[in-house]
């Protein structure tokens, strides 16, 4: 049991990761947020209220607003 949740863990990461890569890849005329921090949610999240297409580079693929970024379907790149 503790072997497949930790491959679907790390599959699922890999899948978020790939999707977001994939999806940057194809975007033109975007605003990059680099950190997603208390001010860098807050950034993405007025940017994307504004109309403007986001894409986030982060570094920790555990950070806490990552599923704030989710639900506004803003792609991340870690």
């Amino acid at each position: 049991v503790l072997t497949a949740f930790l491959a679907d863990l790390l599959l699922s990461r890999r899948f978020v990761n790939t999707t977001g890569r994939l999806r940057a890849r194809h975007m033109r005329g975007h605003i990059v947020v680099v950190g997603l921090g208390s001010i860098g949610v807050r950034v993405v999240t007025d940017l994307t209220a504004a109309g403007y297409d986001v894409l986030v580079v982060e570094q920790d693929e555990h950070n806490p607003f990552l599923q704030t970024v989710a639900e506004l379907d803003v792609p991340v790149i870690f």
